[in-house]
């Protein structure tokens, strides 16, 4: 059902489209300079809500953990 409920998430407008509560644990996200599927719109917005957690990762499109591994490892241990 993965294909079906990623289709799903899409076309409500992703994360754009959520306007809940954000979950109580610390968040890091993570995305790529050169990613070509996330509209600008849509980076800006999360990144006005989501604030300080967000890491723009140059070298990287739309999945930066297969992109730069290393780097994506490397951010994701310095969090812990």
């Amino acid at each position: 059902g993965w294909a079906e409920s990623l289709a799903t998430f899409a076309s409500s407008g992703g994360f754009a489209g959520v306007d809940g509560a954000l979950p109580s644990c610390e968040l890091q996200v993570l995305w790529g300079a050169n990613d070509r599927i996330l509209p600008a719109a849509q980076r800006q917005a999360a990144a006005t809500r989501l604030g300080d957690c967000c890491t723009e990762l140059k070298s990287c499109g739309h999945l930066p953990h297969l992109d730069q591994p290393t780097l994506v490892a490397s951010h994701w241990r310095q969090s812990r």
